[in-house]
């Protein structure tokens, strides 16, 4: 026999032009089975990753190189589809070295491969899925479905009809059966034998052989199957090494959505995993890391505990991102470089303002702080810098630690006063000795830090927190997500968010490994990629920062290593949950919870169980975290009944202090108990309901506050941010909204003073994306001559979104240009919009500046033009992109005729 490499792990051997394909790589093996996946369809496709992801090592093999020629297809299975499939078993175990295999087939595929298992001993389990069965045994069964069916009888009256040719069979004429037999397609090997059930009891009984047996559209067959061997298979899965399995019917084999697939691929690999993989090697797969890290109980504080795991594990990497990484000695000494800096400097009262890119000495400037004695307030520096500076100085930062980049930007915007730090300055890390001896920590109830959010009145609102009470939340997410020095976690939010600070301190005092993967930075095909490439086993993001990542996935491809995917920030659909079971591994879990910055941070959380599916249509936000009860009250404050709306509140002594800087405030929306200072109460806004089972179920928001591609976003905010902008007399902020409801982009309505001129609009947005950062930026911002009042002098927003409505329905909905045509369907496959128009952009279509890097990206491969980095804005129209392109062909073929 010979063969020939065309690919990697690609070989063609044996009759027929056959060839294979290597899935798996050995070194990830669970396992010394190896598993042999017949078709390359979807559904095979995403088998055989399952089987994969399990440490298998899978091949997938199409054993007719012209699968689309059915009839010499299965010719090929009848004369030559055993020989070809014992060969593609001597190909696994000779490459691969594993000792056993698992058959999988479908259908004709199923048939064949039960063959060979009766005929090869090496083959140790065997998935059949809709077996064919022979025509003769189900033209009983199918009769009745025939004859009521109107494609059937046209089929009659055309001369093309089964029907007649089984009932030729069936009457037994001679001839006709001769003809029949001349043009069947259908041979021994491709239907099940008559003595199935022997062959089968003794492939169990006697060879040991693991068999799962499952249908999910042949509900002819299973009828057969259930009549002809129910009660020995009934008998035979007492054994424990068969099982039939019925899923859902499919109308077809191939649905319009991998719904079916995922169904059929998870209860195959379940299956497999309980059945194929040993225990000790799913006990293996299951432990904690190897390093025993030390008990929560004697540390009081985040610097104390962070310390304990950095002599537990020195050899650790802590934190990684796209320049290098840092071990947890390397980050210990760096915490401490920061630490005696401030120390060194003059004692205040204010926090320490730190102003850092998403890179890895922004967790060591954290815990230096803090190690220093200081309160944190940590700003995101992809953030304008006058938002920046606003915050600092509501907070009364006295100090802001930057880098050498940022370090000109800041002593040019903050007073004199206000001391700069900046990290590429320091001196060189303290040496060994020093760095081994512990910094003194804080007390449990001083302050640790204040995150600001935005806010409801128009101003951002700063709420703190304590070192207690930041350190209860930490142990609860690490116990939570059972998290250890295996896990490798996706940091994507820098810590001037509440999710940022939690997935940062929750993976260092785990003893886990952090890697920074800005989004807005990478795009999200490559964030995908490093996902993948770096074994990321936890991700915590938001619903559509997660879509994103599923659907920048190749064809087939999963994220192999999650473990866990913890989804919240905003809402999370059953829709959400079926995105999670294509993109991640069968025994990947998802976690999903409802919180608030003020509630630091999850109040309810849960492991999603899919069984709860059929009991509502709301996917629940989970059960009260212990310590964290919470009453769904009415606006009187009185609890509900299960079943009934009402707002969530919570009650705990883990919750935030306040706010910060604004006593007042903070006693009206933090009441204490009156019998327990300490135990403090917060109304969240968020109206939700209790199921019968105790899970809440999360219905919206009470107030106008929306989230958006993730992000909390307060609408007056930016109003107040446009009423502040120089040509602008009044201003309202509109939410739009898809057809399920869920908010979709933001539009501004402005009134300008008078006297403003014609060109106002730029200098708004300019001064817009100096005080907002770029995900509460308005997809569009509009002119009118007269906002729409109503008789109390407040804004009318009923007909302003009816003017809203008007503007988008007016909206030209085609271009003679061709090349505004291929943009409108780039713009659509991306964003994945139902329509578009020529004067919509990314944010109106439901895009973020996520996408804006892939649509740049896009277009210069499709339109076969150089696009300036410039050109990353989301807000540009596709009008602008045509004229824009049109320019830059122009200049690239002026420049090739000039001979550049």
């Amino acid at each position: 026999m010979t063969r020939e490499a065309t690919a990697a792990g690609v070989f063609e051997f044996g009759p027929g032009g056959a060839f294979l394909g290597y899935y798996c790589d050995p070194q990830r093996r669970g396992s010394d089975t190896g598993a042999i996946v017949l078709g390359v369809g979807r559904r095979e496709s995403r088998i055989a990753r399952r089987l994969a992801s399990l440490g298998l090592v899978v091949l997938q093999a199409q054993l007719f190189k012209d699968f689309a020629d059915k009839k010499r297809r299965l010719q090929f299975y009848d004369q030559s589809g055993v020989a070809a499939c014992r060969q593609a078993i001597d190909e696994i175990i000779t490459r691969r070295a594993v000792r056993q295999v698992l058959l999988f087939g479908d259908c004709a595929e199923g048939n064949l491969v039960f063959n060979t298992a009766v005929a090869d001993a090496r083959v140790s389990a065997l998935v059949l899925t809709n077996p064919n069965v022979r025509d003769l045994a189900t033209f009983i069964d199918k009769l009745p479905d025939r004859l009521f069916s109107l494609v059937q009888w046209r089929r009659l009256l055309a001369g093309d009809s089964k029907l007649l040719r089984r009932m030729f069979r069936v009457l037994g004429s001679d001839t006709a059966e001769q003809w029949l037999a001349a043009q069947s397609n259908l041979h021994q090997d491709v239907v099940m034998p008559r003595d199935l059930d022997r062959k089968l009891i003794d492939l169990v009984r006697e060879r040991g052989v693991q068999v799962l047996l499952m249908f999910w559209h042949d509900r002819i067959g299973l009828r057969y199957f259930r009549r002809a061997h129910g009660r020995k298979f009934a008998k035979l899965q007492r054994s424990g090494r068969f099982k039939m399995q019925v899923l859902a019917t499919q109308s077809d084999d191939e649905p319009a959505t991998d719904d079916g697939e995922c169904l059929s691929a998870d209860a195959i690999a379940d299956w497999a995993a309980r059945a194929i993989i040993p225990p000790a090697v799913r006990a293996a797969a299951d432990s904690p890391g190897d390093t025993l890290l030390p008990d929560w109980s004697p540390y009081r504080t985040v610097p104390e505990r962070f310390e304990a795991i950095a002599r537990a594990c020195p050899d650790q990497i802590a934190l990684r991102d796209e320049q290098g990484s840092l071990t947890y000695a390397q980050l210990a000494a760096e915490v401490r470089r920061v630490a005696q800096a401030l120390r060194s400097l003059p004692p205040a009262d204010g926090p320490v303002a730190l102003l850092m890119e998403h890179e890895r000495r922004f967790p060591a400037a954290l815990l230096g702080t803090w190690g220093a004695g200081r309160i944190c307030l940590p700003l995101d520096a992809d953030h304008p810098l006058e938002r920046n500076l606003r915050i600092a100085s509501h907070g009364g930062a006295t100090v802001v630690v930057t880098s050498a980049a940022l370090a000109a930007q800041a002593r040019a915007l903050w007073p004199p006063e206000v001391r700069i730090l900046d990290l590429d300055q320091l001196p060189a890390a303290a040496s060994v000795d020093a760095a081994s001896a512990p910094l003194p920590a804080p007390a449990p109830e001083d302050i640790a830090c204040v995150i600001y959010t935005s806010g409801s009145t128009g101003t951002p609102k700063g709420v703190f927190q304590s070192h207690r009470g930041l350190l209860q939340d930490e142990m609860e997410s690490v116990q939570f997500a059972q998290l250890s020095t295996r896990d490798r976690i996706a940091l994507f939010y820098p810590p001037s968010v509440i999710a940022g600070m939690r997935t940062l301190l929750s993976g260092l005092l785990s003893g886990a490994s952090l890697h920074l993967l800005p989004p807005r930075r990478l795009g999200r095909s490559a964030l995908t990629q490093q996902i993948r490439e770096r074994g990321i086993t936890l991700l915590r993001s938001s619903p559509t920062l997660f879509r994103h990542l599923a659907d920048a996935l190749p064809a087939g491809a999963c994220f192999d290593d999650v473990r866990q995917a913890m989804l919240g920030g905003e809402r999370v659909d059953w829709s959400d949950f079926d995105v999670f079971r294509r993109a991640c591994r069968p025994d990947a879990q998802l976690h999903v919870h409802l919180g608030a910055t003020e509630c630091w941070t999850v109040h309810s959380e849960w492991l999603v169980d899919p069984t709860v599916r059929a009991s509502g249509a709301r996917l629940p936000v989970g059960r009260a975290v212990p310590g964290r009860p919470m009453r769904i009250v009415d606006e009187a404050g009185a609890t509900l009944a299960d079943g009934e709306i009402g707002e969530a509140e919570v009650h705990s002594r883990h919750i935030a202090l306040g706010y910060w800087r604004d006593p007042a405030l903070s006693a009206r929306v933090f009441p204490s108990d009156p019998d327990d200072p300490q135990q403090r109460r917060y109304r969240t806004g968020d109206l939700v309901r209790r199921r019968p089972d105790g899970l809440v179920e999360f219905v919206g928001r009470k107030d106008n506050q929306i989230k958006l591609h993730g992000y909390r976003i307060e609408p007056n905010e930016i109003e107040a941010a446009l009423k502040s902008c120089e040509a602008v007399r009044d201003a309202a902020v509109l939410v739009r909204r898809d057809g399920s409801g869920a908010p979709r982009a933001l539009a501004g309505y402005v009134q300008l003073r008078g006297g403003a001129s014609d060109n106002a609009l730029q200098g708004i947005q300019r001064q817009l994306s100096e005080r907002l950062p770029p995900y509460m930026m308005p997809a569009e911002i509009v002119v009118l001559d007269e906002m729409p009042w109503l008789p109390n002098f407040k804004i009318d927003r009923q007909a302003l979104g009816r003017i809203d409505a008007a503007r988008l329905s007016a909206r030209p909905a085609a271009d003679s240009s061709p090349l505004v045509g291929e943009l409108i369907e780039t713009f659509k496959r991306l964003t994945k919009a139902a329509a578009a128009t020529p004067s919509d952009n990314l944010l109106t279509l439901g895009g973020d500046s996520l996408l804006a890097l892939e649509l740049m990206l896009e277009i210069g491969r499709r339109f076969q033009v150089v696009v300036p980095e410039q050109a990353q804005d989301p807000s540009r129209t596709i009008e602008q992109w045509a004229r824009d392109i049109a320019q830059w062909s122009q200049l690239d073929a002026a420049h090739w005729s000039s001979g550049g």
